[in-house]
């Protein structure tokens, strides 16, 4: 009956608790003025003291808020009694009085009592409480759901915090600074959780929903998804016109046992064609003519649910793809198809767990509290536990170190010659698969490798076309790293390959030497909770004009470490100084986190705004930066593309007159003309004297760009030195998951540095 190791009333398991609150709250139902009315107040206060959870506050004022209004309502209600005071058409009597204040009283103690509950009760208790009562399946899933939205809106809620605290808003301030930046928060918060639902919906139906309808199938066909003068829009409320289509004249094939990949640019349509393929786009987001069928059966005449045992997606973005609280819940739920319960088989959960580059202790955790790239790893696990017959992956490397990529990209190449999979992914060699298919124009063109075109149609398609591996396969192979001449007609012969050119030319590395410091770290620690640590005793210094790169594995702290520099989260331990005057700027990971306002150029003003700029310093400010980057002030940030988007994210940093730019992860989900065009920014930004720091998985171009590695490891700084000397350590990178960039390689063997 008891949990020791717990605190206050959470020494109760989770169903004794929850009956002893339900008793409570049903005697508080019953209470008039006596002394159980006093034990009552007693114990109320007892609890919330005990509890020591953030919604002690929400709950004392939502309760006293209902509770008063209540008290009002019923006292001119009820007429019995003296009369006490006469308002016109409004009596107030004694008796009004008397019932005003003991249902008031009432109302005012359920939701104490309720809020009580939940600030001693995760909400992992909470579910499991009500699957011991043996919740329905149903139930069970509904609850699950609304629960990860009460986990969702904390994180939003936090997120949105975060984002306003980059751009003026002081939380830390007077009360009045407070109530003006919460005031601003319904507005973001909403089109987050509206975007949530949307997302959510899709990845319920891709999980299977509650669908308890067995599929049939011939499972012996050899075409197993046809698409067929298919045609897609985004628009639900008329039939589809020509201005309105996203793709047009889809013809593709999938054929049993072959795997096969998508390449396009960023916004051809690659996602589309995938939720199309697997019958997701009529589900309230778009509409489709032509011809999709599944085991030879139109997709009109599947049942969508039954059709997650056979044809799973795995979504580009984990926050995407997952409905469970924890990682044992996820699983549960995929396996909810095959066995029509959430039941928990631990030996294959922790077997899938280790297939991604997990292990047995990510059972218990909260999806919500992992990092983008751990989530993606079981997202990926998730849909492999059920063993589907057909595979869709979406871009699902963009949050994986290059350690977890190399894994889980030897997964894919690892599954059953009898498994069908459709990848969109821009890291994975298109030789390494059965067919290609090249979406350019709206429309779908299958690609011969052996074409003489195709590297030209891989450029075209935003793709990195790494000649340089190609390069060092050849020297590796041949063992000529020695034949400088031939190196050097080789790398002129690809024009694409200047920073090999230059990095092997005579002109020797100096390191730059910079003196003055804008920013320094000095013993931090922190953690989100009292137990755990996230960061260990960092000690770092930032210099003007300088880039550098915090590379290190998912979950090492690095974007904990940005949120502190950026005051997004308040320091426990330790001091950060920035130099007087100067001001640092942070661009999140998923650039919808931190758009706070319906229109451009409302969000380009809303730091300036709250840093009181002059009005016409303000809307100067917004002409340049919608110059800078070519956006319509008049746009709705929701209907702009992810390139857009992230430009508005960064124009809306630059108007608060950032000295200090921090970008987390900035090239996912990036193609590489977008790669291209972001970086030529960073170096625009450089020019201007701005001091960046680039928290990154991408070792090419940290390369490339920065002047300065520092690599973190468990939260702690494993090494800070100049780019050469960091990447000429292999088994020191090795060490913090980074994989070295091909280049470096090269460049390692042929100078004798390895």
């Amino acid at each position: 009956m008891f949990n020791k190791n717990n605190y206050g009333m959470g020494i109760l398991l989770p169903v004794p608790r929850f009956i002893f609150f339900c008793l409570l709250s049903l005697a508080s139902t019953f209470f008039t003025y006596n002394w159980n009315g006093l034990i009552i107040i007693g114990s109320i206060i007892l609890i919330i003291y005990l509890s020591g959870r953030i919604y002690y506050r929400l709950g004392i004022i939502t309760s006293i808020v209902a509770g008063f209004l209540s008290f009002i309502g019923n006292i001119f209600i009820h007429k019995s009694g003296e009369l006490l005071l006469f308002l016109g058409p409004l009596k107030l009597t004694a008796g009004g009085l008397e019932m005003g204040a003991l249902l008031g009283l009432r109302l005012f103690f359920m939701i104490l009592f309720a809020f009580a509950y939940i600030s001693v009760t995760s909400l992992e208790e909470i579910y499991d409480t009500f699957k011991s009562f043996k919740l329905p399946i149903k139930g069970q899933i509904y609850l699950m759901i609304v629960l990860r939205y009460i986990d969702l809106l904390n994180k939003e809620f936090t997120t949105i915090k975060q984002a306003m605290a980059i751009r003026g808003i002081n939380w830390n301030g007077s009360v009045l600074e407070k109530i003006r930046g919460l005031r601003l928060i319904p507005v973001p918060i909403i089109f987050r959780l509206i975007g949530h639902i949307n997302k959510q919906t899709l990845s319920l139906d891709n999980l299977g929903g509650i669908s308890k309808k067995k599929l049939k199938i011939e499972t012996d066909s050899e075409k197993i998804i046809e698409l067929k003068d298919v045609a897609v829009t985004y628009n639900l409320t008329k039939e589809i016109e020509e201005n309105d289509i996203v793709l047009k004249d889809l013809s593709l094939n999938l054929i049993k046992g072959k795997k096969t990949i998508l390449i396009g640019k960023n916004g051809s349509g690659k996602s589309t064609l995938l939720l199309t393929a697997r019958g997701l786009i009529s589900k309230s987001i778009g509409q489709y003519k032509g011809t999709i069928k599944i085991y030879n059966k139109s997709i009109e005449n599947h049942d969508l649910g039954s059709l997650s045992e056979y044809l799973r997606i795995v979504f580009p973005s984990a926050a995407h793809g997952l409905v469970g609280i924890r990682v044992k819940d996820e699983l549960s739920l995929s396996l909810f198809r095959s066995k029509y319960n959430l039941g928990f088989d631990k030996k294959k959960f922790i077997s899938i767990l280790e297939e991604v580059g997990l292990n047995e202790n990510f059972l218990e955790k909260k999806i919500l509290s992992l990092s983008g790239g751990q989530q993606q790893r079981i997202a990926l696990a998730s849909a492999l536990i059920s063993d589907p017959e057909i595979l869709f992956f979406d871009e699902v490397s963009g949050q994986l170190d290059p350690i977890g990529k190399e894994e889980i990209f030897s997964s894919l190449k690892n599954i059953s010659n009898t498994q069908s999979i459709l990848v969109s992914e821009a890291n994975l060699n298109p030789k390494d698969f059965d067919d290609v298919f090249f979406l350019d124009e709206k429309k779908l063109h299958k690609v011969d490798q052996n074409n003489k075109n195709f590297i030209s149609i891989l450029k075209k398609s935003g793709r990195r076309v790494d000649i340089i591996t190609e390069l060092y396969s050849i020297f590796k192979d041949n063992k000529i790293y020695e034949n400088f001449d031939y190196l050097l007609k080789k790398i002129k012969d690809n024009q694409n390959n200047e920073d090999l050119l230059n990095l092997i030319s005579p002109k020797k590395y100096k390191e730059k030497i910079y003196n003055k410091k804008i920013l320094e770290i000095s013993n931090l620690s922190f953690g989100y909770d009292k137990k755990v640590n996230v960061l260990h005793d960092i000690n770092l210094s930032f210099y003007e004009n300088q880039i550098t790169s915090i590379l290190g594995a998912n979950g090492s702290g690095k974007s904990t470490l940005s949120l502190i520099m950026s005051k997004a989260l308040k320091i426990k331990k330790g001091v950060i100084s920035i130099k007087k005057n100067n001001r640092i700027g942070y661009i999140f990971q998923e650039s919808s986190y931190q758009i706070l306002s319906t229109k451009v150029k409302d969000e380009i003003a809303f730091g300036p705004k709250q840093l009181k700029f002059d009005e016409q310093h303000i809307q100067d400010i917004v002409k340049r930066e919608c110059k800078r980057f070519n956006l319509n002030p008049e746009d709705n940030p929701i209907n702009l593309s992810s390139e857009d988007l992230r430009k508005l994210t960064i124009a809306s940093i630059l108007a608060i007159d950032t000295d200090i730019i921090i970008f987390d992860e900035p090239t996912n989900t990036l193609d590489e003309n977008e790669v291209k065009d972001l970086f030529e920014i960073i170096t625009q930004l450089k020019e201007l004297n701005k001091t960046v720091i680039l928290i990154s998985h991408d070792t090419y171009l940290s390369w490339k760009y920065s002047e300065r590695i520092i690599l973190l490891k468990d939260g702690c700084v494993i090494a800070d030195k100049p780019k050469n000397e960091i990447f000429k350590d292999e088994e020191l990178l090795k060490r913090c998951n980074i994989s070295i960039p091909t280049i470096t390689k090269i460049y390692n063997e042929m100078t004798g540095l390895k």
